[in-house]
């Protein structure tokens, strides 16, 4: 019996044995398993427990965030420009001219085809003034410069914008949105005014938008219409004191730099 007894001893240490060893494969495979998930730890570069390996992760991610940051402010830039363009679309779409009338078509009001727009109201009222129906500050209608722009896109045969009146620059702001929105249409523009250019500079400080006008004028005909002076042989006038200016190169020489169609 004893031998018996003895032989499940064996047995016992035998299964025993197995079970040490199935420990230690459970051990072997349990730093196996660790494994992977280190190789995982370094191939994700998100959690590290390992100190120097922790550091050189941390150092990993440092690199990209800090490019995030650059072009977060790379992002940052358009945005503002995004902003700063939405609202100075809004601005156009609610600025409102005040006009007389607009001729899409006409070849009388400068060379070439050209696109007029008739401004509401006159300081100057000449005498013999060839648009009286103009002067009156409360009449006319009122429309808004993007709708205005919109009539001016619709003509690809166009040659020019022509700013008239009534008085231009007594509306420099709708006259200069206009005038800088032809120039992006690639348009020349031509500007008749009653000041006289030198009046005009006087006005800078006066006249809000005067100085941008000027600028975006290729031609500017000045002075009033003076009855005495009225000839039919001038191109594009109503009378011999009436200049032919460009206005960019006066302001550049700072005298007045005549020219010719």
């Amino acid at each position: 019996m004893s031998k018996r007894t003895h032989v499940p001893s064996e047995e016992a240490r035998l299964m025993t044995k197995r079970t040490c060893m199935s420990s230690k494969e459970q051990h072997f495979m349990g730093k196996r398993t660790q494994t992977p998930s280190e190789e995982e730890c370094l191939t994700t570069g998100r959690i590290c427990t390992h100190g120097e390996e922790e550091h050189f992760v941390n150092k990993q991610v440092h690199i990209p965030s800090k490019e995030a940051y650059f072009v977060s402010e790379r992002i940052c830039t358009p945005s503002k420009e995004i902003h700063s363009a939405s609202k100075r679309q809004k601005c156009e779409s609610d600025l409102m001219a005040r006009l007389s009338g607009i001729v899409e078509e006409s070849i009388v009001d400068g060379p070439g085809l050209r696109f007029v727009v008739f401004f509401q109201g006159c300081p100057h009222r000449c005498r013999g003034c060839h648009n009286p129906e103009t002067h009156d500050f409360c009449k006319g209608y009122k429309k808004p410069v993007s709708k205005i722009m919109k009539d001016l896109f619709k003509n690809p045969l166009l040659s020019g914008l022509t700013l008239s009146g009534g008085e231009p620059f007594a509306q420099a702001e709708s006259a200069y949105m206009l005038a800088k929105y032809a120039h992006d249409m690639s348009l020349d523009t031509i500007t008749y005014t009653g000041f006289l250019f030198e009046e005009l500079l006087e006005k800078f400080s006066q006249i809000p938008f005067c100085a941008k006008l000027l600028r975006e004028t290729d031609t500017l005909i000045d002075g009033p219409f003076i009855l005495e002076k009225r000839t039919l042989s001038l191109r594009f006038r109503g009378s011999k004191n009436q200049r032919i200016i460009d206005p960019k190169l006066s302001l550049e020489r700072g005298v007045v730099v005549e020219k010719d169609f």
